[in-house]
């Protein structure tokens, strides 16, 4: 208890930084780039082979209705 009676008291509500209005979920349909295919042997690919999977926008934004 002596300690939390020395340290400073938190921050009121007014000293917190506020973040830009300009920030805000990003809503955008992304469409999977082809990963590499397995060679010829059949051999299974190990997640060090694929490395990242990156991914575009899609041309098409309408969101599938289920």
């Amino acid at each position: 208890m002596g300690v939390r009676r020395r340290e400073s008291a938190p921050p009121r509500r007014s000293e917190h930084p506020t973040p830009p209005r300009s920030t805000g979920p990003v809503r955008e349909m992304r469409e999977p780039n082809e990963g590499p295919r397995a060679g010829s042997g059949g051999e299974r690919l190990t997640p060090y082979q694929l490395g990242n999977a990156p991914s575009g926008s899609s041309e098409n934004q309408t969101r599938p209705r289920w």
